[in-house]
């Protein structure tokens, strides 16, 4: 052999494995007459040692996912795309009106705006004005204005038109609206 005993060999395959040199110190000195026991590992390379025979033993499942959790860009990306699942799931509760209901008054209008502040002030609730269609006589366009006579507050958990939500399950409360069935919110 190569002139070690045969209670260094294990000591020098765990280092192998290892990838330490902790181990390969601790059995230098053993050589010198020194036990092995008196420089024990620092608990680092110990927990190293156990994190590298892990990954040793380690399925290719657990390999990926640890690798994944190291990745930040990967799983930011997975809570975006969780976040949107979930929002393509509950589309029905989140919108605040029927996808399928076509409104040919407000066909060309824009997005309205959340207005917090009017004449009076501040608010701590935000508010829309309903939309006012003229159509103008040069160019037979229509053109779309807030009514600013009337203001309508946004509430949360509104009653609205009502859905079915994973099949059985229907409701016609949404997470947002004016509460008004003939006042529409476009937001988007």
């Amino acid at each position: 052999m190569d002139g070690g005993n045969a209670s260094e060999r294990p000591a020098r395959s765990a280092a192998v494995l290892a990838g330490s040199h902790t181990a390969t110190a601790a059995e230098g000195r053993a050589r010198r007459g020194r036990p092995a026991t008196e420089f024990a590992e620092p608990p680092a390379a110990a927990d190293e040692a156990s994190a590298a025979q892990d990954i040793a033993y380690a399925s290719q499942w657990r390999l990926v996912w640890r690798k994944f959790r190291r990745h930040r860009l990967a799983v930011g990306a997975a809570v975006v795309l969780i976040l949107l699942y979930a929002g393509a799931l509950f589309a029905p509760f989140l919108s605040p009106h029927d996808p399928n209901e076509k409104s040919v008054e407000y066909k060309e209008a824009p997005p309205q705006a959340l207005h917090w502040v009017d004449e009076s002030g501040f608010h701590l609730r935000p508010f829309v004005y309903p939309l006012a269609n003229e159509v103008d006589r040069h160019t037979f366009a229509r053109i779309y204005r807030e009514d600013r006579s009337r203001k309508y507050p946004v509430r949360f958990f509104v009653r609205g038109v009502p859905y079915r939500l994973f099949g059985p399950v229907t409701s016609d409360i949404h997470l947002f609206g004016t509460g008004v069935p003939d006042v529409p919110v476009h937001l988007f």
